[in-house]
Parts: C-alpha cells; sequence; structure tokens
C-alpha cells in the first residue's frame, strides 16, 4: 500500500504540473497561429513589390530610368528574404508547439483516475494507521510523505537541469555561427548584392535556426524553472533573449549596421550563456541539498522500521 501511495502521489503531483503546461503550450498555440498569419500576410506583401519590380510595371520603369533599378530591387529581395525565413520560422516553431501539446496530452491520458485511487489508498491507509494506533505508525507515514516530496524537487530540479544544459548547447552554437558569419564577412553587403551569393545565405540560415532553437530552448527552460523557484535570476535574461531571437533578423539585414548588430548579438548570446551557467550552478547545488536530505531521511526511516516488534 505505502509504495503504490508513494507512486500515486508522484503522478498527482505530475498531472498538475502536465496541466499546467498544456494550458501554457495552448495559449503560445494560438499566439503562434496569429504570429504565423500576420508573417505570410506580410511575406506575400513583400513578394509582390519584387515582382512589380521583376515585372512591367510603373515602378519598374521609373526606377529603370533614374538608374536605381539595381539598387531598389536588391532592398525589395532582402525584405522578401527577410520575411520569408521569418515565416518560415514562425511556422517551425509552431508545429514544435503542437507537437509539445500532443505529447502531453497522451501523458495525462496514461494518469486518468489516478485521483480516484489517490483517494481510495489514502483511506485504506488511514484506516490502517488508526487500526494500529501506534506513535511508529504515523511517524512512518510522516517520512514516508517527506521523502515523496522531495523524490518530487530531485525529479523537478534534474528535468531543470536537463533544460538548462540543452539551452547552453544552444547558446554555443549560436555563438559559433555568429563567429562563423562574422570571419567570412558574410555581412559586408557593400561588397556585393546581398542575395548574390548562396553561401551567404546558407551561413544566415544557419545562424537564424540556431537562434531558433536557442529560443525553444529557452523557452523549455522557463517552463522547467517555474517548478524549483530560482527563475527570478533568469527570468529578466530569457524574457530579453527571447525578443531577441525573435528580432535577430530585423536588425541583421539593416546594411551599413549589419556588422556591427551581429558583434552585439554575440555579446548578448555570451551574456546568456553567463546566466545560464550560473542558475544551472544553482540547481545542482540545489539538487545536491535535496539528495542529502533523501539520504538522511531514508536513513531516519530503516532506523523506524527495525525497531518496530513483529
Amino acid at each position: 500500500m505505502t509504495d503504490e501511495l508513494s507512486l500515486l502521489q508522484a503522478q498527482l503531483t505530475y498531472k498538475k504540473r502536465l496541466e499546467a503546461m498544456l494550458s501554457e503550450l495552448r495559449s503560445q498555440q494560438a499566439i503562434l497561429k496569429e504570429k504565423v498569419y500576420r508573417l505570410e500576410k506580410t511575406m506575400d506583401a513583400e513578394q509582390k513589390d519584387v515582382q512589380k519590380l521583376e515585372g512591367i510595371s510603373l515602378a519598374a520603369i521609373f526606377y529603370h530610368l533614374t538608374g536605381q533599378m539595381e539598387e531598389k530591387l536588391d532592398q525589395e529581395r532582402r525584405e522578401y528574404y527577410a520575411a520569408r525565413i521569418k515565416h518560415a520560422a514562425a511556422q517551425r516553431e509552431l508545429k514544435a508547439v503542437e507537437q509539445d501539446i500532443e505529447c502531453t496530452m497522451e501523458d495525462l491520458s496514461d494518469l486518468a483516475g489516478c485521483e480516484a485511487r489517490y483517494v481510495q489508498v489514502m483511506e485504506e491507509k488511514r484506516i490502517a494507521i488508526e487500526n494500529a494506533g501506534t506513535e511508529i505508525s504515523e511517524q512512518l507515514l510522516e517520512k514516508e510523505e517527506y521523502l515523496t516530496f522531495l523524490h518530487t524537487q530531485e525529479r523537478e530540479l534534474e528535468e531543470a537541469i536537463a533544460a538548462g544544459t540543452a539551452a547552453l548547447r544552444a547558446a554555443n552554437d549560436v555563438v559559433l555561427s555568429l563567429k562563423h558569419a562574422e570571419g567570412l564577412g558574410v555581412f559586408d553587403v557593400l561588397g556585393g548584392g546581398f542575395l548574390a551569393d548562396m553561401a551567404k545565405h546558407e551561413t544566415l540560415d544557419e545562424a537564424q535556426k540556431n537562434v531558433e532553437l536557442l529560443q525553444v530552448c529557452l523557452q523549455k527552460f522557463n517552463k522547467e524553472l517555474s517548478d524549483v523557484v530560482v527563475r527570478s535570476d533568469l527570468q529578466v535574461s530569457v524574457d530579453r533573449l527571447l525578443k531577441f531571437a525573435d528580432n535577430f533578423f530585423d536588425g541583421l539585414l539593416s546594411d551599413a549596421t549589419v556588422l556591427e548588430n551581429i558583434r552585439q548579438s554575440h555579446t548578448q548570446v555570451d551574456q546568456a550563456r553567463d546566466n545560464i551557467l550560473g542558475i544551472l550552478r544553482k540547481l545542482q547545488s540545489r539538487l545536491e541539498e535535496v539528495r542529502h536530505k533523501q539520504g538522511r531521511a531514508k536513513q531516519e526511516v530503516e532506523t523506524l522500521i527495525t525497531g518496530i516488534e513483529l
């Protein structure tokens, strides 16, 4: 009965977390659907601007006559390219959230009925303890509940550390891609047409994908931190970085300031890595503390059990 009760308590705690997570994911889904729709409209509008200049239109004739056609077309293509990759990024983000929703709902379905069974087992154990009527029985129940609480804390800390480690890896990948882009001179748009060289596209795509992954990892880290009450230290950094990731290409594609923007982005990600590392150290310290308490509580339970005369 004791083992089953511990399992049910853990299931109930996990179920509450899943329900909260599902609610948050559905909110994200609604926001992202609107974002995808909005970015699709922007992308279509930018594509039409390019098509007007590439075809026969009054605007095209005007820019040809003024000798500004190449410059204007290059600008419109850059704007369309930025809109297209932002739309694709939002679609991927929405897909990831919808996959998380599906997995969360499957996990919740596996826990159906655990509340009713928990109530039943608790009543059976209460009756058994009352019938035993010993002080040791009461003490054992308290220790078992405390151990269940510590086990839940341990699992939540482990999950938060795993999410933080993933975010740290993603941040490292962003730094590497930014260094690569800067080293190749990808953003020196004065040296040629921005869209002329496919190698430039590939480098930008790599940087964007890494930023998207960092964004997803930070969101997951943020959710896990909500369970362990140390998120305040990272909250500002997470919010700032999520905004930075969302607007990454807005500033990146602004001609003369591009190289400076990429360097500023590099600095921001370096700061984020430092913050993530600081939080991970705190989480690891908390985990060691919880495991120490678990060991001590288990020894106390063993002492109580060995002291019972059958």
